[in-house]
């Protein structure tokens, strides 16, 4: 078989994705830009299914994480929301910030570390998204490309 006769490696596959929080929904969006921009139409395209654990009766009094993304060199997490093209929605609903605090065990402030300007981003340096925010990126990650939820 010629390499050009070959089928991308994700034809007909089933991508399983474990967790329909932020980090499961962004993977989500971000294979779906993946499988949107290749170069070649995937054919067939994968299946894509998230299986979450939580039910929204299950989810009482387990809601309360939060995310803390970051837009500096190291992370580049804000600008991977950027290109992903939900920062915005992101931005709207989380808790921007421009400095991470270190908080002690009564929850009094330890220090606080500015962070400086990040290049192509807006004032935040930073947002704190809480799991209840996740809801912003499920309509994102759930398009006609098949996504399932289980």
């Amino acid at each position: 078989m010629n390499t050009t006769d070959q089928q991308h490696f994700l034809a007909g596959k089933r991508i399983i994705i474990a967790g329909g929080g932020i980090g499961g929904l962004t993977f989500c969006i971000a294979l779906q830009h993946f499988l949107d921009n290749a170069t070649k139409k995937i054919e067939p395209p994968p299946t894509i299914i998230v299986y979450e654990r939580d039910t929204s009766v299950d989810a009482v009094g387990r809601e309360g994480y939060s995310l803390s993304i970051r837009g500096d060199a190291l992370s580049g997490g804000m600008q991977t929301l950027q290109k992903l093209g939900i920062l915005d929605e992101m931005i709207m609903e989380s808790n921007p910030g421009t400095y991470f605090t270190l908080f002690n065990t009564d929850f009094s402030s330890l220090m606080q570390i500015r962070s400086p300007p990040v290049e192509g981003l807006s004032q935040s340096t930073s947002v704190k998204i809480s799991s209840i925010s996740s809801s912003v990126i499920v309509p994102a990650a759930f398009d006609s490309r098949g996504v399932s939820d289980k």
